[in-house]
């Protein structure tokens, strides 16, 4: 694979997650994780793939609802490994 094939395929995880955050699907932000998954965000450590779904869910049936992933789509790629 080449750095540019990476890059897509990070991309596209990312926008997947964007979507799934706009139309506030918990069970669509979470596919792409792996069962034993880790999440730290702003004030909560996630455990697994399906504690990521239970708090996303819970998080756009209350104080996430209807918010969108605007300010998520900052982000840029940097290489950890040779390029």
């Amino acid at each position: 694979m080449t750095r540019s094939h990476d890059e897509a395929a990070i991309e596209g995880v990312l926008e997947g997650v964007y979507k799934a955050w706009d139309a506030g699907d918990a069970d669509a932000f979470a596919a792409d994780h792996r069962d034993d998954a880790t999440a730290i965000l702003p004030g909560s450590y996630r455990r697994s793939k399906e504690d990521v779904r239970e708090n996303m869910a819970a998080g756009f049936a209350s104080f996430l609802k209807g918010s969108t992933s605007i300010i998520m789509r900052k982000h840029t790629l940097s290489a950890v490994g040779p390029a």
